[in-house]
């Protein structure tokens, strides 16, 4: 990999969005000004994850029209170079630009709140956690790959299906173990929520730790693998 060839593609990149990103940045602050102006509380992490959401689902975008995709991939760069220079920007540069945007619009709401009504609320701080930006870097990775792999049309939609359909999988299948495990029947095991909570509760933190980080660096890699695949 050739630092030069990533540098190149991030000043590409900057130069093509730049416009882009100054606009979207201007109106999520308004936005985030006005919800928090009005009192939406815990909104922040809210548009964070919906943000963040949109950009991994774009990242790939290109590859819908067969003209730009035909551009993008004739960039003298490898499949790891362009993987690379993707996951700064979706993992780093977009999610600390959000970041700066949503508080900077954030606190601008309170100020103007106070300002009106002589009192305001700041939420940044309660709403947002290290363990909530450890998840929506794994999020944010099944997204891209979502971007790559369902990369003609409707990418979005096809993605949270794919998520929807093993969430489900996932649900009957622990319900199914912990009916065999514990002393409830199967659809018991699945209606009751406080059970299930109980179950997960006593699961140690490390271990969920360990699936996000598992579930990032496998979605990474198949995001690689299916970018290689493309160029093909």
């Amino acid at each position: 990999m050739k630092m030069s060839n990533v540098l190149y593609l991030l000043k590409r990149h900057f130069i093509e969005k730049g416009k882009f990103n100054l606009t979207g940045s201007i109106a999520l602050l308004l936005s985030m000004a006005l919800l928090t102006f009005i009192q939406w509380s815990n909104l922040f992490i809210i548009m964070t994850f919906s943000v963040g959401s949109v950009t991994a689902l774009l990242t790939y975008s290109m590859l819908c029209s067969e003209n730009i995709a035909m551009d993008y991939l004739m960039i003298p760069a490898s499949t790891t170079e362009k993987y690379v220079v993707n996951g700064i920007l979706v993992y780093v540069y977009y999610n600390v630009l959000f970041f700066v945007t949503l508080t900077l619009g954030e606190l601008l709401g309170s100020w103007i709140h106070e300002l009106v009504y002589g009192s305001c609320n700041v939420y940044v701080t309660s709403s947002f956690t290290l363990e909530g930006f450890i998840f929506l870097l794994m999020w944010e990775s099944i997204m891209m790959f979502g971007s790559v792999y369902y990369r003609k049309t409707n990418a979005g939609a096809k993605t949270l299906i794919a998520i929807l359909i093993i969430f489900m999988a996932f649900v009957i299948f622990d319900a199914l173990f912990i009916s065999l495990v514990y002393p409830v029947d199967f659809i018991e095991s699945i209606m009751n929520v406080q059970f299930a909570k109980e179950i997960i509760a006593s699961i140690p933190d490390w271990f969920g730790v360990v699936i996000i980080t598992a579930t990032f660096v496998f979605f990474n890699f198949m995001t690689w693998l299916r970018l290689k695949e493309t160029e093909a």
